[in-house]
């Protein structure tokens, strides 16, 4: 096959490069789908007797940067790894430095050596060198993983997984258990449950907005100090603690500092503040209606703050840049507002 013919099936995959990049939720998974058809045809096509080594592989390249391009789309502008992120992003980003070549130790710390192979993956891609892993430098990593797939970029993806409670084997190969609990956060999410990982479920991975699948919903009652973690000043339920961090970040990148007034109380804490604020007696503490304490406060049991599900932000009344980031932002971190308190956010808006 002459490489006049390859073009040919390359110009299609070149045409949707080419489109202006649609936003994470509009981007269509058959396009996604399309690119894998031209790249598989394009590949399988190619005839080495009739056409030179380096040719095939100049061509192979052009279809395979146009196929990332189409999955980096994905990529949400909340994607960050810092120091902080926790060692299942942080090793998620080291497999993917290795798979591309620039090996790491997948230790789960962002240390050093981490960050001198991010500037050298940078480097090589023409990106800024600063080391730090944001939206552009995670969209140059990624690949599209799916069924079948083997190699660093299924453990990377494996291990994203795990950040969600999917307690895969990192064995690098996508079979039938990676892909079941990749529909499973899809579905979380949101997303097209495609059992493929693309550029959306990777910026989940990396702590965009991402909903912890089932591990929230199934909080019902108050949780004892050991099933939270502290994010800063603030403590809730492990499972909701990447959805905070990535949001903090996020506010803070736009300037928004989002400060701690209250967060995890155990039920022993929220008597003595019905108590404060209620009254002492049986009825006050346990059944008088919490519109009728001054301030408002649920009753022992009840409230979101027992289960680790809820914050109070400090200075966040109607009008001030805190409220208004939160209005605007925290939804994407599955944190809705408790109407009759502007300062008042939960996992489910109670």
């Amino acid at each position: 096959m002459r490489l006049t013919a390859l073009a040919t099936l390359i110009a299609p995959l070149a045409a949707l490069s080419a489109l202006a990049a649609p936003t994470p939720d509009t981007i269509n998974l058959a396009t996604r789908d399309e690119a894998d058809v031209i790249v598989g045809r394009a590949l399988a096509s190619v005839d080495p007797s009739t056409t030179s080594v380096t040719d095939i592989e100049r061509e192979i390249s052009r279809v395979e940067v146009g196929a990332h391009a189409l999955v980096a789309r994905d990529v949400g502008k909340d994607a960050f790894v810092t120091a902080n992120s926790g060692i299942h992003s942080i090793q998620c980003l080291q497999y993917l430095l290795t798979a591309r070549g620039f090996r790491t130790d997948r230790d789960g710390i962002l240390g050093a050596d981490t960050i001198a192979q991010i500037k050298a993956f940078q480097k090589s891609k023409g990106l800024t060198v600063d080391g730090s892993a944001g939206p552009a430098t995670l969209s140059a990593l990624i690949a599209l993983v799916e069924s079948g797939d083997t190699g660093v970029f299924a453990k990377a993806a494996q291990k994203g997984l795990n950040k969600f409670g999917a307690k895969l084997e990192i064995d690098g190969i996508f079979g039938a258990s990676s892909v079941a609990a990749t529909k499973k956060l899809q579905t979380a999410n949101g997303l097209t449950a495609s059992g493929k990982v693309g550029g959306s479920t990777w910026s989940l991975f990396f702590g965009g907005a991402g909903k912890v699948a089932a591990d929230c919903d199934n909080v019902k009652a108050s949780v004892a100090k050991s099933a939270t973690t502290l994010v800063g000043d603030f403590r809730v339920h492990k499972c909701l603690a990447s959805n905070l961090k990535a949001m903090l970040a996020a506010a803070k990148a736009d300037g928004v500092t989002l400060s701690h007034r209250s967060s995890y109380r155990s039920t022993e804490e929220q008597i003595a503040i019905r108590k404060q604020y209620c009254g002492t007696t049986h009825y006050d503490i346990y059944e008088k209606p919490s519109n009728q304490c001054s301030p408002h406060a649920a009753p022992p049991g009840t409230t979101r703050h027992e289960r680790g599900l809820a914050i109070d932000f400090l200075n966040c009344r109607d009008t001030t840049a805190c409220f208004k980031w939160l209005s605007a932002h925290a939804a994407k971190y599955h944190f809705k507002n408790y109407p009759p308190e502007n300062w008042h956010w939960s996992y489910d808006g109670y």
